[in-house]
């Protein structure tokens, strides 16, 4: 019903109407038939999201000068993500230096860690060890803890993890990464032998 809302509107012919709808995916045909023929726009994560150049002439604009390593880091760290990138604005401007901060750590366990269950966070956590993974993989790592529908749920929920289709393969994003390596190295040295026996 929806959709079909959408494609109702789409066919307007008042220029001055504009509308913004808000989802968490496309999985509607009608709906991406609609951005394929270019009857609506369509913003994905994606389009909100700096490259390197990008950064550097935001942190430009804001008086500071960043230096290639600098830019590079802010990049591999945040992924453009501008919401990282102004707290670590705050932080260098606390400390004159750039590091995964605690403010970051505190907005995804507010926002996503404190909300999933323990089976989901060990999981979670488990992955985090690979720089990328298949679902195949996925479901092996969750050795029966997790039905492979709630995994396909987990990862397909999470903003903190794209999936490259023409790998077919999962990456976590660098920030989640950080967080969830954080919370590996507060696991007692049995759990962190479970889950990477190759990492002690």
């Amino acid at each position: 019903y929806f959709n079909k809302i959408i494609k109702d509107l789409s066919g307007s012919l008042n220029k001055n109407l504009s509308m913004i709808f808000v989802t968490q995916a496309i999985n509607s045909g009608i709906t991406f038939d609609l951005i394929m023929n270019r009857k609506i726009n369509y913003f994905s994560k994606a389009d909100f999201e700096l490259d390197k150049e990008e950064i550097s002439e935001y942190f430009r604009i804001c008086g500071i000068k960043l230096s290639e390593e600098e830019s590079e880091f802010l990049y591999e760290y945040t992924e453009g993500w501008i919401s990282a990138l102004y707290l670590q604005m705050l932080s260098y401007n606390s400390t004159n230096s750039f590091e995964p901060t605690v403010d970051i750590e505190n907005l995804l366990g507010k926002a996503i860690w404190n909300n999933l269950d323990r089976k989901s966070q060990d999981f979670l956590i488990g992955m985090s060890v690979f720089k990328s993974f298949s679902f195949r993989q996925a479901v092996y790592i969750g050795n029966g803890s997790l039905l492979e529908s709630q995994i396909g749920d987990l990862l397909k929920e999470s903003g903190f993890i794209k999936y490259d289709p023409k790998e077919g393969k999962y990456y976590i994003h660098s920030i989640l990464r950080y967080f969830l390596e954080s919370e590996f190295e507060k696991l007692e040295n049995i759990f962190k032998r479970i889950i990477n026996p190759c990492g002690l």
